[in-house]
């Protein structure tokens, strides 16, 4: 897959230091052909060699994975997802808070794709309509949680006409200037394009 990294910088000194410091790199990636996961990985410094902020020792950890492998296991909700080809974007979006609405970070990614498009249209009548990847999710960048998501079945939000896998990178808009998205751009292997619009905070 395309790698994704989320940097941190808390103190603004262009180096990337110790956790504790409140700094770090984050790192998602799906697989592509593949497979059927996404992975985030927690790549900050552990370690701090000298006074002069010099990055030391780098231990990666995974932090969450998202399956929805064939011979494997299975993440609840993304029944839909197909090989993982989208990439992943973070991004802010509204969440219902108290007093006030709050900003999560989140990842955004179609469902992928469906390996019956491999096959020619000839010796497949139905090459058109998938079994997977005919969707689009939000989940919490930190946690791999399912926040949003809609497909045309076994999804928080359904349309019948979402039928089409959805390999695609999605666009993001921020309409207001708020640094929160709330329109949502992609295409789909039926050459349709949808718009999704956050009119309001997301329900927890």
């Amino acid at each position: 897959g395309s790698p994704v990294s989320w940097v941190f910088d808390k103190d603004g000194d262009s180096y990337i230091e110790k956790s504790t410091d409140g700094d770090f790199v984050k790192i998602f990636t799906g697989q592509r052909r593949g497979g059927y996961n996404y992975f985030a990985f927690d790549v900050t410094p552990t370690d701090v060699l000298n006074d002069a902020l010099t990055t030391g020792k780098i231990t990666p950890r995974l932090m969450w994975q998202i399956s929805n492998d064939p011979a494997g296991n299975k993440t609840a909700g993304f029944e839909q997802m197909g090989q993982t080809w989208s990439k992943t974007f973070r991004t802010n979006i509204l969440m219902e808070g108290t007093p006030e609405p709050v900003k999560k970070s989140v990842l955004v990614f179609g469902g992928g794709y469906d390996d019956i498009y491999d096959n020619d249209p000839p010796n497949n009548t139905n090459i058109g309509a998938a079994d997977q990847g005919n969707a689009i999710y939000v989940v919490d960048a930190n946690t791999g949680e399912l926040i949003w998501s809609v497909s045309n079945a076994n999804a928080i939000s359904t349309t019948a006409a979402m039928q089409y896998s959805i390999p695609s990178d999605i666009r993001l808009i921020d309409m207001d200037g708020d640094n929160a998205t709330d329109r949502l751009y992609v295409g789909d292997m039926g050459g349709q394009v949808w718009r999704v619009d956050f009119t309001g905070p997301l329900k927890k």
